[in-house]
């Protein structure tokens, strides 16, 4: 029976480890959630970028800063208003303004929406705020010439640090970028249950036409009215 040993020493090792293993798996969380789950916040961005397949000319928005507020309803779900401001859209050397249909100053534009904090991939190293934003129209004017946009869907940003507390006097950072002109890095992200992955992408079309693909391209800095930490 001596000559055995190793042999059966070997399959408790990979019995005990495939053990280790599904108990991590287990234990991953299907999202991740941000703690205390009642977090107010705000926040502000740099320049930001808005633009879509076969609409304005190829051309692209560009608004100076972002102003927002939010607040989460539960751990991993939340609703926000974003004043986008400065939106200026060029094409040749025509300077267009581009207001909201329901903003009353020129070149700004109002977007309402709800949150949803998912993981970026199967793994869970990294995590997204998935933005779906209410319907949205803009107008972009320049002398008598109009171009009437509208946007639809859901744009994704990498949200970090994880796993950390942040304080009052600290902030979170979200980042959306563009892999191209008219799509986002960020279309696919992990649904709620775990399980697998779904669709976030947004969308526009111009004076009612086909809605196409979009991008939009920000980096916000998000302040919590109180210390919370995005456990994953």
């Amino acid at each position: 029976m001596r000559q055995f040993r190793p042999l059966i020493f070997v399959l408790l090792v990979v019995l005990a480890f495939g053990a280790v293993v599904a108990a991590s798996a287990s234990a991953r969380k299907a999202t991740p959630g941000i703690f205390p789950s009642n977090v107010l916040f705000t926040s502000t961005s740099g320049p930001s970028s808005f633009g879509g397949s076969g609409i304005l000319s190829s051309a692209e928005v560009k608004c100076t800063k972002d102003e927002d507020t939010g607040g989460f309803l539960t751990s991993l779900t939340g609703t926000f208003d974003v004043l986008f401001l400065g939106c200026l859209l060029k094409i040749l050397s025509a300077l267009f303004l581009c207001t909201g249909s329901n903003d009353k100053v020129t070149s700004s534009i109002l977007v309402l929406g709800s949150f949803r904090l998912r993981y970026r991939e199967p793994t869970g190293t990294k995590a997204v705020v998935a933005f779906l934003i209410t319907p949205v129209k803009f107008t972009c004017k320049e002398g008598t010439t109009e171009k009437a946009i509208e946007v639809k869907g859901c744009g994704a940003g990498e949200i970090t640090p994880l796993n950390t507390k942040v304080k009052t006097s600290e902030h979170f950072t979200m980042n959306m970028t563009k892999a191209a002109a008219t799509r986002n890095e960020i279309t696919k992200i992990e649904n709620e249950a775990g399980t697998g992955t779904e669709t976030c992408q947004l969308e526009a079309n111009e004076s009612g036409g086909t809605f196409k693909e979009a991008a939009e391209e920000t980096s916000d800095e998000i302040v919590g009215n109180m210390t919370a930490e995005i456990e994953a």
